[in-house]
C-alpha cells in the first residue's frame, strides 16, 4: 500500500447542524426533489430479512451481524451513522461496522431496523424511478468484494475500509433514485443513449451521482476517505494527481468496478476483464498473474455472498412466525378498537336518549305518557326500525301489543297477545326482569323456556331484543326491538343502553305513584 501524509482535499464543506442521532437524519437537500431521510434509503429485502433473523437469536454471532450488514450499502451507511453522528468522531479517521458495534453494541442496530416496510417501499421505488435496486446491489456488493481482494493482495492495513469504499462508491445513484424519482425515471429512459452518463446526470438531475453521494456523505460525517472515493472514482475533476497517492482507495475502486461488471454484465464480460486488467496494470502496477488471482478470489466470494444472502428455510420460518405474531397482535388491536368504538357508540346513544327523555322524566307526564314517549324515543333517536310496546293486562294475565312503530301494515305483531306465564322470550323478559338479545329464534331454546310456537308466529326468525319495563314493586311491560332484517341485529352494548333507559323510566313511574 502506498503511504503518504494526508493532505487537504477540496471537498465542499457542510455543517451537519443539529443532527445528533440517525433517527434525526432528515435533511433538506437542494439538489433532491424530496427531503432526504436516512431511514428511507432502500435495502435489498433478502438482506434485511437475514439480518432480522440473525439479530433475533439469543446470542447472535458478531461476525454474522457484520457480514450481513456489509452485504448492503444502505444498511451499512445507517450503521456507520450510529458512530459518525457522535460529536467526538472525526471524519478524518477511518470508520468500520465492526468499530461501530464495538462502541455502540447491538441494541442501536436492532432499533434501526424495527419498522422497515421493505417490500412495498422497494416495489414503489422501482415503479416510480425506473431504478433497479437488485442491479445496483450487485454492482455495489461485487465492487466491494473486488476492492477487498485487491486490498488483500496489496497488503492494505485496513481491508474493511477498502471493502466499504467499493460498497458505497455509487451510493449517489441510490440517493438520486430514492429522493428524486421523477428525474430518475427520465434518466432511466435516456440512459442508453450515446451521451455520457455523467453528462446526462448533470443535464437531468443538475448534479452527478458522484457529487450527490459525496455531498450527502459529507453531511452524514462519513470518513473523508470514503467521501473522496464517492466523488472521484471516475477520475473526473481530480483536484490533483497526488490525491491518488494520498487516497489509493480511489484507484482500487476504479479497478474494482471493472471486475464487478465482469460478473454481472456477462454479455460484455470479455471487455470488462481486459478493462480491469489494463486499469490494474496502469493504476496499481499489478501483474497479470496477480490480477487473475484477484478475479478468481472475487468469483469464489461472489458465490459465497449469493449463498449467504439466499434465504434459507430457517429465515423464512422466522419471518413467517413474525408475520403470524404480527397478525395476532393486529387482530387483538382490531378487536380492542372495535370494542372501544362499540362502547363509544353506546355512550353516545345513552347520552342522546337520556337528553331526549330527561324533560319528560322531570316533568309531570302520566305513566302512559312516559311509556309512549319512551317507545317513540327509542324508535327515532335509538335508530331502531321496529319497536313494539307490550303492556301487562292484569285482568287477562296477558302481555298485549299496545303501541307499535315501524311495523309493516299487516304485521301480526300489531295485535299480538302472549301469556305472561307461558314460555317464550318476551314473557321471560317480563317475569325475570331480564333483557334478552336473540339473533336466531329456534326450537333448541325450548330447553331454557325461551321458545314458544305462539310467539314464533309474531317474532318469526328475525333477530330481536326484549327489554323489560318495571318498578321495584311491579312488572309493567316489555319493549320488542328489531331492525326487521334477518342479517341485522342489535349489539349487546345497545341492548344494555335500552335496558338502562327503561330502568330510568321505571324509576320515574314509581316516583309518581308515591
Amino acid at each position: 500500500m502506498e503511504q503518504a501524509a494526508k493532505e487537504h482535499v477540496d471537498v465542499p464543506q457542510f455543517d451537519p447542524g443539529d443532527i445528533k442521532t440517525p433517527d434525526a437524519l432528515e435533511l433538506e437537500v437542494p439538489f433532491l426533489e424530496n427531503r432526504f431521510n436516512l431511514a428511507q434509503l432502500p435495502s435489498l429485502p433478502t438482506v434485511i430479512l437475514k439480518l432480522d433473523y440473525v439479530l433475533e437469536k439469543n446470542r447472535p454471532a458478531i461476525k454474522d451481524i457484520i457480514s450481513t450488514v456489509l452485504a448492503d450499502p444502505a444498511l451499512t451507511i445507517r450503521v456507520l451513522c450510529l458512530l459518525s453522528q457522535v460529536p467526538s468522531y472525526n471524519p478524518q479517521n477511518s470508520l468500520t461496522v465492526s468499530r461501530v458495534i464495538h462502541f455502540r453494541g447491538l441494541r442501536p442496530i436492532r432499533n434501526l431496523f424495527g419498522g422497515l416496510t421493505i417490500f412495498n417501499e422497494n416495489n414503489a421505488l422501482e415503479q416510480q424511478s425506473g431504478f433497479s435496486l437488485f442491479t445496483f446491489w450487485k454492482h455495489s456488493a461485487f465492487s466491494a468484494l473486488a476492492a477487498e481482494a485487491i486490498a488483500e493482495e496489496l497488503k492494505f492495513e485496513n481491508v474493511e475500509e477498502a471493502y466499504l469504499a467499493g460498497l458505497l462508491h455509487d451510493v449517489g445513484r441510490l440517493i438520486l433514485a430514492r429522493f428524486s424519482p421523477i428525474a430518475s425515471r427520465k434518466f432511466a429512459k435516456l440512459h442508453h443513449e450515446h451521451e455520457s452518463e455523467l453528462q446526462l446526470e448533470e443535464r437531468i438531475f443538475h448534479i452527478t451521482h458522484t457529487d450527490a453521494g459525496s455531498q450527502l456523505a459529507e453531511m452524514l460525517r462519513l470518513p473523508r476517505s470514503l467521501v473522496e472515493v464517492m466523488k472521484y472514482h471516475h477520475f473526473e475533476q481530480l483536484p490533483t494527481r497526488n490525491l491518488l497517492l494520498v487516497n489509493p482507495l480511489i484507484k482500487v475502486v476504479h479497478v474494482a468496478e471493472s471486475i464487478a461488471k465482469l460478473f454481472y454484465m456477462r454479455e460484455k464480460s470479455t471487455h470488462y476483464f481486459y478493462e480491469g486488467k489494463d486499469r490494474a496494470a496502469e493504476q496499481l502496477k499489478m501483474p497479470l498473474g496477480t490480477y487473475k488471482k484477484v478475479v478468481r478470489t472475487v468469483s469464489n466470494r461472489i458465490y459465497e455472498l449469493m449463498d449467504s444472502v439466499h434465504l434459507s428455510l430457517d429465515v423464512f420460518q422466522s419471518y413467517g412466525r413474525k408475520l403470524e405474531n404480527a397478525s395476532v397482535v393486529a387482530e387483538q388491536l382490531r378487536e380492542k378498537l372495535a370494542a372501544s368504538q362499540s362502547q363509544l357508540h353506546a355512550l353516545q346513544l345513552k347520552d342522546k336518549l337520556v337528553s331526549e327523555l330527561l324533560p319528560q322524566l322531570l316533568g309531570k307526564n302520566t305513566r302512559e305518557g312516559l311509556l309512549k314517549y319512551l317507545t317513540a324515543t327509542i324508535h327515532v333517536h335509538g335508530n331502531v326500525n321496529r319497536v313494539v310496546l307490550f303492556l301487562h293486562d292484569k285482568g287477562k294475565g296477558m302481555l298485549q301489543s299496545k303501541l307499535t312503530y315501524g311495523l309493516p301494515k299487516n304485521d301480526n305483531l300489531r295485535w299480538a297477545k302472549l301469556d305472561i306465564d307461558g314460555p317464550g322470550v318476551i314473557p321471560s323478559a317480563f317475569q325475570q326482569r331480564k333483557a334478552y338479545n336473540i339473533r336466531v329464534y329456534h326450537e333448541e331454546m325450548q330447553e331454557d323456556g325461551l321458545f314458544d310456537y305462539e310467539e314464533l308466529k309474531y317474532v318469526k326468525k328475525i333477530p330481536f331484543a326484549a327489554v323489560p319495563i318495571h318498578t321495584t314493586r311491579e312488572n309493567i311491560g316489555v319493549l320488542y326491538l328489531s331492525q326487521g332484517n334477518a342479517d341485522e341485529w342489535l349489539s349487546e352494548e345497545e341492548v344494555k343502553v335500552f335496558e338502562s333507559v327503561c330502568n330510568l323510566v321505571g324509576r320515574a313511574i314509581e316516583s309518581r305513584s308515591r
